[in-house]
């Protein structure tokens, strides 16, 4: 994957991250429960721009693995 897909993948990861957190943040309502574990989602697009970051260190010409 080059650099215009990892960048297209990070922003979907800080899009992910940014909604899921802001969804985790409304008030909760107790006729409508949470079906989605938005917190969750929160560490897991923060855990895909890391490996994101990762991908673009060593596109960057760094090796980041065993070697």
């Amino acid at each position: 994957m080059g650099w215009t897909g990892t960048i297209i993948a990070g922003a979907v990861g800080l899009g992910l991250i940014i909604v899921s957190a802001w969804r985790a943040e409304q008030p909760v309502n107790p006729l409508r429960p949470r079906m989605i574990p938005w917190r969750f989602l929160t560490l897991v697009g923060a855990a895909w721009v890391l490996v994101i970051v990762t991908h673009m260190v060593n596109l960057a010409g760094f090796e980041t693995g065993p070697r």
